[in-house]
């Protein structure tokens, strides 16, 4: 990533939540291969709002639950176009580009 090579990271992960921009979560899907589109960013800003409100990020059951409603789909259509927008384990992979912190039971 070019523009914010000085900007810490852990293991992929952004080193702090504030150092975020949209631009940044450009260049970070560009990075993963993932084409962001309207429901992309509807799943980034919910985690971002999620992990500010909670001090982390929302398990599984939560995150596809929620992201169905915003969407107006089921939790298991919900799950399924979450792991078309992010299909590299889409949980790490939507937190990464969402600029959320390395989890603490992060397996990479």
């Amino acid at each position: 990533m070019s523009s914010n090579e000085q900007i810490p990271f852990d293991a992929g992960f952004l080193a702090n939540f504030a150092d975020w921009s949209p631009e940044m979560a450009k260049e970070l899907a560009l990075d993963e291969g993932v084409k962001l589109v309207d429901q992309s960013w509807v799943a980034i800003t919910f985690l971002r709002e999620y992990f500010q409100e909670n001090q982390g990020p929302p398990i599984n059951r939560i995150l596809f639950d929620r992201f169905g409603k915003l969407v107006d789909l089921d939790k298991r259509d919900a799950r399924d176009l979450f792991y078309q927008l992010f299909p590299n384990g889409p949980t790490a992979q939507a937190a990464r580009i969402a600029g959320l912190p390395k989890p603490a039971r992060c397996c990479i």
